[in-house]
């Protein structure tokens, strides 16, 4: 990947791209209300994906054209903009972070639909990193996906969303209605009690790993050992509540707050013995989507939750 002071729009669109991903949405504002807000939303602001503190401005760019703005992105990846065409088109790279990917383009087109719609079409050409091409290719899609979506609510709010309803008891989550589920197991080496024991602090605790420290956290103390009734924040975006715990065995909870595009959300994470020394967990959540994100979420639960278990069995792994 080339740094940031080297690499211009004709070197970028000179390099050789494997693989190719691409979200659109129509959405509600004319054309230069979109280009406008999108640089100002989604390119400033983080898109709504996390606080915007996570997103910040490292470069600024030649006067309007923006070219050579660099942004940090999520606090791990620095982005630049290469080439711009005044309400048409964003043309930006990754310069910098860890991205599984050798060469990286970022097009975002947007065409008028009418008089006060635009249809942005967000496309990624790049070359992954051996045997990374399915899963960067599935983030991308699911986080573009999210951030085009947030975009619209943003462009058409009239006021701020109240917070997801919070369900304070595990029969108030059970008897909501779902429509959707997705699972992710992974077979980990530690008995039962130690990979219970190790979810809690790598996964539940750390987020294993997944961002800055910072950005998990308790917000409120559950009772006991068992910690019913803990809410932490995950990555710095949603909260989640622990509402029910056999030890050893499962553990419920619910998000309570944060902006998923989900009406109903509750998560399992079940603990099964595979032999002495062995434990299968099975990671499932039950949710209803917000329409037309169904496959995104799926997609960002199907990409993120291996990356935990795989850190966790690396973490049992390495003090066995």
């Amino acid at each position: 990947m080339s740094t940031s002071d080297e690499l211009t729009a004709e070197k970028a669109l000179a390099m050789t791209y494997t693989d190719y991903v691409a979200c659109e949405k129509i959405v509600s504002a004319p054309l230069p209300v979109a280009f406008e807000k999108f640089h100002d939303y989604v390119w400033l602001k983080g898109g709504g994906l996390g606080p915007e503190s996570w997103t910040t401005l490292v470069a600024p760019g030649e006067d309007k054209s923006l070219v050579g703005e660099t942004r940090s992105a999520a606090g791990i990846m620095h982005e630049k903009i290469l080439r711009t065409i005044p309400n048409h088109e964003i043309m930006y790279s990754v310069v910098a972070g860890p991205f599984p990917v050798n060469n990286h383009l970022g097009i975002v087109t947007f065409t008028p639909e009418g008089e006060n719609a635009t249809k942005i079409v967000w496309g990624v050409k790049f070359t992954p990193k051996l045997g990374m091409g399915l899963p960067v290719k599935g983030l991308i899609k699911s986080v573009f996906t999210l951030f085009l979506y947030n975009f619209e609510k943003h462009l058409t709010a009239k006021s701020s969303e109240p917070a997801m309803a919070s369900p304070t008891e595990v029969a108030d989550a059970e008897s909501q209605t779902f429509t959707s589920s997705t699972s992710v197991e992974r077979i980990v080496s530690a008995p039962v009690p130690v990979a219970f024991q190790k979810f809690r602090e790598v996964v539940w605790l750390r987020n294993a790993g997944v961002g800055p420290a910072s950005w998990t956290h308790i917000v409120q103390d559950g009772e006991g050992d068992l910690h019913v009734g803990e809410i932490r924040k995950a990555g710095g975006v949603t909260e989640e509540k622990i509402l029910r715990v056999v030890p050893n065995e499962l553990i419920v909870y619910s998000v309570i707050k944060g902006p998923i595009p989900v009406h109903n959300h509750m998560g399992s994470v079940i603990f099964t013995p595979e032999g002495n020394d062995k434990t299968k967990i099975t990671w499932t959540v039950k949710y209803t989507p917000v329409m037309g994100m169904d496959l995104a979420f799926k997609g960002l639960i199907q990409s993120f939750f291996p990356v935990f278990l795989n850190r966790l069995d690396a973490e049992l792994t390495k003090s066995s």
